[in-house]
């Protein structure tokens, strides 16, 4: 936040003001804090003092006090431009965006050559979902500015945003021109090579942003990831495991008192509690290590979520599989010696991970002859399970996916198109009778989001599984289903930590840059052999 103040004529404030904010730049908020309010107690209406103690409530998250503070500031001087920036910023910070573009334009108002003002302009612009407006505020920051590397930095990230990436690429390379030991522009700059299949040198970046700060971990994270992308199996599981430290990670980690399993020592005469993070996508993919670990541990313990209780547990007989505390909302019960989240599963096993691995999950077979029969009722096959995108489409996970209009190849041959895709689908589905004269069956008695036993038990039936990465991959393939997965292949899930583990997947690909037309045209000619019969292929 901005934090100089303008001359004043009373010296001996003006003398304090510039002590506090000397601690205020040095960190020292404490030192500074006191001063200020030591001049607030003689002059209360001191509008420096009181927009930079704003800036310190803010800074320990105190935002509505920041707030209060900085609009008392504004109120005495309304002409206090900084104020305005730093009562938008605390704004920003609020998810207040309109209210935030708001004081940024009264601090432009004062003084159009801000380039603060104008960059922070470009940060509430992209949370209102106006680019192009928020680009050129970042391109006119560094134009007042050259050489401010964040501003550079954020229109990186806004054109990375608007699938630029070469020109994302520029930005960032600038911003880390101005400062070289930019960490954030590093990693950012290893993320987009990535994605556009340049992987050492993305790995070069990621090294060089820890190299700068050690404890960065969504560095470490992505590093990982690059790393498994190019089959680096420990190296590669070892920056998975920084995911606990992203700010962004959303798995809870149980409070427990025994200790995390290492992966060293004997399990014999143990009991190992194996516990669910992230999706039944990422878990349902793990588990193919839990028969491993039932032969080495004297008992185990799998927790999972409640809806994927009953296929587990037939799955792996010899462990004991309950329902999660975290979904059952009970104390965590510590019945066990050693504990480790599914995720780490993989970096203590002793398996080459890299190799497919026999079917790991086992579907009712009662319910496996019931869809056969209720297959066998909708015409002759070949029966071809479909799933297309993901219940959840961010900008991110996007590329990953793909639209139900892009399958027209496959619905020129011969088959039983049946729907697996969880979601709200119907207007897909229905855009496949208008545009493709296809009609998807869609089972409504069955739930497709929480009837995960009987998902598996339906994918067993089908000839073939065509799907893209989602819950329906993992479960399909470990059940043993055909799978024929369509995938991203620059995409971060696509390895052998959580691409679908199972004895019959074959990935259908795509680069970042290019259109899915030559997946769906290599998937259609693999279908019509199909439909031939299965000696065609």
């Amino acid at each position: 936040m901005t934090s100089t103040p303008p001359d004043q004529d009373n010296a001996s404030l003006e003398a304090q003001l510039n002590e506090a904010v000397e601690h205020h730049r040095a960190g020292k908020l404490f030192e500074a804090e006191e001063i200020y309010r030591r001049i607030l107690a003689v002059n209360p209406d001191y509008p420096f003092a009181l927009c930079l103690l704003g800036a310190i409530a803010h800074a320990a998250g105190e935002n509505e006090q920041a707030v209060d503070l900085i609009a008392q500031a504004i109120a005495i001087k309304p002409d206090y431009t900084d104020a305005y920036i730093n009562l938008g910023s605390v704004l920003l910070v609020m998810d207040r965006f309109e209210e935030a573009l708001g004081e940024i334009e009264k601090a432009l108002a004062l003084d159009p050559e801000s380039a603060e003002a104008h960059s922070n302009s470009g940060v509430a612009l992209m949370k209102l979902d106006r680019p192009d407006e928020a680009t050129a505020s970042y391109r006119k920051a560094t134009e007042i500015r050259p050489d401010y590397a964040e501003a550079h930095f954020n229109l990186g990230k806004a054109l990375n945003d608007m699938n630029r990436p070469e020109d994302a690429l520029a930005s960032y390379r600038q911003a880390t021109a101005c400062k070289p030991d930019y960490a954030e522009a590093h990693h950012n700059i290893g993320n987009v090579l990535r994605d556009q299949d340049q992987s050492d040198d993305a790995i070069a970046s990621y090294r060089r942003a820890i190299e700068i700060k050690p404890d960065y971990a969504e560095a470490h994270h992505n590093l990982g990831f690059a790393l498994l992308g190019l089959g680096k199996q420990r190296d590669g599981l070892e920056g998975y495991e920084w995911r606990w430290q992203v700010p962004t990670c959303s798995s809870p980690q149980p409070a427990f008192q025994k200790p995390l399993w290492n992966g060293l020592g004997d399990l014999d005469d143990l009991t190992i509690l194996l516990w669910p993070e992230q999706g039944p996508q990422d878990v349902s993919t793990w588990v193919s290590g839990i028969p491993e670990i039932i032969g080495r541990a004297g008992r185990c313990i799998v927790e999972v979520y409640p809806k994927l209780v009953s296929l587990y547990a037939r799955s792996f007989p010899e462990a004991e599989v309950r329902g999660d505390s975290t979904s059952l909302k009970a104390p965590p019960v510590e019945d066990f010696d050693v504990h480790l989240p599914l995720g780490s599963l993989f970096r203590h096993l002793q398996q080459d991970l890299m190799e497919p691995c026999d079917a790991f999950l086992i579907p009712d077979p009662e319910r496996v002859a019931f869809w056969k029969q209720r297959l066998a009722a909708l015409g002759p096959g070949p029966y071809v399970g479909i799933s297309w995108k993901s219940p959840m489409v961010t900008p991110a996970r996007s590329p990953n996916y793909t639209r139900i209009d892009e399958w027209g190849p496959l619905f020129a041959q011969p088959a039983q198109f049946i729907n697996l895709q969880c979601g709200d689908d119907y207007d897909d589905r229905s855009q496949t009778k208008e545009n493709f004269g296809v009609f998807v069956h869609d089972f409504d008695d069955l739930d497709l989001f929480d009837n995960l036993d009987d998902v598996a038990a339906l994918t067993a039936a089908l000839d073939v599984v065509i799907t893209v990465s989602t819950a329906v991959s993992a479960i399909a393939a470990g059940a043993g289903a055909q799978v024929w997965l369509i995938a991203w292949r620059q995409s971060p899930w696509n390895n052998f930590l959580l691409a679908p583990r199972g004895p019959d997947v074959t990935s259908f690909e795509r680069n970042t840059d290019e259109p899915w037309d030559d997946v769906f045209a290599a998937l259609a000619e693999r279908l019509g052999d199909l439909a031939v019969g299965p000696e065609a292929l």
